[in-house]
């Protein structure tokens, strides 16, 4: 969990610098580094990533360097985020990408 999420982190902070080769390559690396993730992590978690939370990080990474991110978003629901914050963020990264 950690793992991906430092490839997330660091892509969309890349993808904010402006560094789309950089950013790409990282959050297509934590696609698979998140493949075997539990889709509810474990309760105290440091990192609870998912698989979903990386493609809803895929959608702030694509939406950062100007891209189109409504694919990297298709299969996002609310029921894949268990808190509110989460939940938000899930809507606002949509809106922001339509």
């Amino acid at each position: 969990m950690a793992y991906a999420q430092m490839l997330c982190t660091t892509s969309y902070t890349a993808a904010r610098a402006g560094d789309r080769d950089q950013a790409l390559t990282m959050i297509r690396d934590a696609t698979p580094a998140a493949r075997d993730l539990p889709y509810h992590p474990p309760q105290g978690r440091l990192f609870p990533l998912t698989p979903a939370a990386v493609d809803l990080y895929a959608v702030g990474v694509h939406w950062a360097l100007g891209d189109a991110a409504l694919e990297a978003g298709r299969s996002l629901h609310e029921g894949q985020f268990t808190t509110p914050e989460r939940k938000a963020r899930m809507h606002t990264d949509l809106a922001r990408a339509w």
